[in-house]
């Protein structure tokens, strides 16, 4: 009888284990699929353009690194730099960029 309670015991504390784990990759999966900016093939180039403005590698855009895309200047910096914090982020530069920020 004692086997039997201890084989439901572990059982049960593995199903739950596995449980929390399944959770906790689906919970990731869409964390990555909303933070990532780069997730979509379009955004990739996008990403990359990003990548090669940010010189500092900081992951933000400051105005003088953007000043090197012939795109930029002060009024299009701050119609990207949806947050106003005097930066532009990866998801900023490509919400901006592909005509998707709000």
């Amino acid at each position: 009888m004692k086997t039997i309670y201890t084989l439901k015991a572990t059982t049960l504390a593995l199903a739950v284990t596995l449980g929390m784990g399944a959770m906790s990759a689906m919970a990731l999966d869409a964390y990555e699929t909303e933070s990532s900016p780069a997730t979509n093939d379009w955004q990739t180039p996008l990403a990359a353009e990003f990548s090669k403005l940010d010189t500092s590698g900081n992951g933000l855009v400051m105005p003088n690194e953007a000043s090197k895309d012939k795109a930029f200047n002060k009024k299009t910096f701050a119609a990207a730099d949806a947050d106003h914090d005097g930066t532009i982020d990866q998801v900023e530069y490509i919400q901006y960029k592909s005509g998707t920020s709000s």
